[in-house]
């Protein structure tokens, strides 16, 4: 920075003005008879700086070069070390070039391109000194520089026109090299710049960045393009500090470098205050990222709107690939949700990736944190190229009241086509671990070329690893579209579920999901003994099929059963069917001859008198006012 523009000698020019050449704060030059560009020039250092040269000062060559003037600032001089073209623009607040930080004769070689001139100082010194409601505008041009600090700024505009960042040094865990957002930072803008860091993941290259302990609103990020980087965009107050309003829009990301914990991430966000912040995160695009193109790690009241990511983990190196935790095979998907809630997700496109497409998941850490309310919609998950489900609800092994709430995935699509990948041997869509309140419903889901165990969505339903707790209740799965092609019919299951959702007493509905192709004929299949009695099945004709326990002599129909098969091995009277609800038509289906309907206050039977039936008999009863009643039988 040429040090030869000081508050001092800016005072000394400005106490030479005649009064009548300021009014209001803003100089009018036509009063200033013998101001001109040389006596500017006298004041500072002339060997270092031609305030007349328009090549530095007011660019021309909109081919190279800013068509930004620099400016100036408030008549107090605050804008210290900044370059003045004119007096009047020190009063007037127009947009400034950074140019003016740097010494003359760097120009030529940041303008073409050829620079190897470290400007660190420079830039930090004109973005320190930068006053409140200021523009700086970084020309077309490559700066080489190291980590540069935003701290305590409101309204401040960084704008790039094409100018390429080309990162340098060595940061380390939580302290990255990038645009560092510091302290209270407030409405402020980092738009149209190019940054790219050296690929090499511990130097901790980062885009645009912030750690925890800072307060910011109202933060701006758009049209950035952003490479090689081990962070493109995190926005962190994850253990302290506040985010309140931000926009991460229209960036183009590629290459995030790293595996591990807090490296290869597209877009981060993560903080603490809950129910205030509001976000949205929109139309961007990653391209091979290393964990997560997207992470929302804690965060609350965030929209992710029209964003996509395309060959997410495909650029791995041998030795990440073959990683035992973090290498290819594990679930780190493209997007992860965790630890945060108020989030919704819709028309996002992840495809042809490593490592699934989306994961709701709840507490990465054990922290006893959750994940509620979270929507899904609208979405394509396309083309996986491994045999990890494209989107898995809950954690795996789920601990410390650790399960998602509230979920909702609607109206999404998930294709997968493994006739070209020899290594696929099963696979699904959808993988629900756990979660409280969660809904799948009207997705559509194509899977095509895997000759082994095949399932559309696959439901788990675990309880808690290390205790007893139910972490799995009232799932609905309905309205879905699966078809599965794969040639071999008995490996294929339309929905699968696992032995805990059999054995557990949580509740789960299947309603009006269509099959076609090889798993026509296997639209629900259970690993084991289906012992659940709030497991509801609703066929494609349309009836919900119950659960009997054998020797129950007050079976439960709730959530609408239609259908109730009943055994029983030894004699057993039924005298009533608890959970009904008035105009209820229940089907009983016998397959013993073991079982009695027992006439009664709350059971009417046809005659007044006890029925035994046998086996492959039914009996049809409606429910009205707490009483069943008969309506009619068969005997078969």
């Amino acid at each position: 920075m040429d040090a030869g523009y000081t508050k001092d000698k800016t005072d000394a020019l400005l106490a030479d003005l005649p009064a009548s050449a300021i009014s209001s704060g803003t100089l009018d030059t036509a009063r200033i008879p013998d101001l001109t560009l040389s006596k500017i020039s006298d004041a500072g250092s002339a060997a270092s700086r031609d305030v007349g040269d328009d090549d530095d000062d007011l660019v021309t060559n909109s081919t190279a070069k800013s068509t930004y003037a620099p400016v100036s600032v408030g008549l107090d001089g605050s804008f210290g070390g900044t370059y003045l073209k004119t007096v009047s623009d020190l009063l007037n607040g127009e947009p400034v070039s950074v140019m003016r930080a740097i010494s003359s004769g760097q120009h030529a070689a940041i303008y073409d391109g050829s620079t190897a001139y470290d400007a660190t100082a420079d830039l930090q010194g004109l973005i320190s000194d930068a006053p409140d409601n200021c523009t700086l505008v970084w020309p077309r041009g490559k700066f080489v520089h190291g980590n540069l600090q935003i701290e305590d700024k409101t309204t401040l505009r960084l704008l790039g026109e094409s100018a390429v960042h080309s990162l340098s040094g060595m940061g380390a865990s939580g302290s990255l090299i990038g645009f560092q957002l510091v302290g209270t930072v407030e409405d402020v803008e980092i738009s149209g710049h190019r940054i790219i860091g050296d690929g090499v993941k511990d130097n901790y290259h980062a885009g645009i960045w912030s750690a925890s302990g800072g307060d910011l609103a109202d933060i701006r990020i758009n049209n950035n393009v952003i490479s090689d980087v081990a962070i493109g965009i995190s926005l962190n107050e994850n253990l302290s500090g506040s985010i309140d309003g931000f926009l991460i829009a229209d960036n183009v990301l590629r290459h995030m470098v790293g595996i591990d914990s807090g490296r290869g991430y597209g877009i981060h966000v993560a903080y603490l205050n809950a129910g205030d912040a509001k976000g949205l995160v929109a139309f961007n695009r990653v391209y091979a990222a290393g964990r997560h193109a997207y992470y929302c790690a804690r965060a609350s009241n965030v929209s992710w709107i029209g964003n996509s990511s395309f060959g997410h983990r495909s650029q791995l190196s041998t030795t990440e690939q073959s990683d035992a935790t973090d290498g290819l095979g594990q679930l780190h998907p493209s997007m992860y949700i965790a630890r945060s809630n108020h989030i919704s997700v819709s028309g996002y496109r992840a495809s042809s990736g490593f490592g699934g497409a989306l994961a709701i998941g709840t507490d990465p850490n054990a922290e006893g944190a959750t994940c509620y309310d979270v929507t899904v919609n609208g979405s394509s998950l396309i083309l996986p190229q491994d045999g990890i489900p494209l989107l898995v609800i809950g954690d795996a092994s789920p601990s410390v009241s650790s399960y998602p709430e509230d979920i909702r995935v609607a109206g999404n699509d998930l294709y997968a086509d493994f006739s070209a990948l020899t290594d696929v041997m099963s696979v699904e869509a959808i993988q629900q671990n756990c979660g409280k309140r969660v809904c799948i419903k009207n997705n559509t889901i194509r899977i095509a070329g895997v000759n082994q165990t095949t399932a559309g969505i696959n439901v788990i339903g675990r309880d808690e690893t290390t205790g007893t707790a139910g972490y799995s209740d009232n799932l609905e799965i309905s309205g879905n579209s699966i078809s599965l092609s794969t040639g071999n019919s008995s490996t294929c299951r339309a929905i699968r579920l696992d032995s805990t959702v059999c054995a557990s007493a949580s509740t789960a509905t299947l309603d009006h999901n269509a099959t076609s192709g090889d798993c026509v004929n296997t639209p629900v299949v259970a690993v084991s003994t289906v012992t659940n009695p709030n497991l509801r099945i609703r066929t494609r004709s349309g009836d919900c099929v119950g659960l009997y326990t054998g020797g129950d002599t007050s079976p439960s129909v709730n959530q609408g059963v239609t259908v109730l098969p009943i055994n029983n091995s030894s004699a057993t009277s039924i005298t009533m069917f608890d959970d009904g609800e008035d105009g209820q038509v229940v089907t009983l289906v016998f397959g013993d001859a073991n079982t009695t309907l027992v006439n009664g206050t709350n059971l009417r039977i046809t005659g007044g008198t006890n029925f035994t039936p046998t086996i492959r008999d039914t009996v049809q009863l409606v429910s009205q006012g707490g009483t069943w009643y008969e309506v009619g039988r068969t005997n078969n």
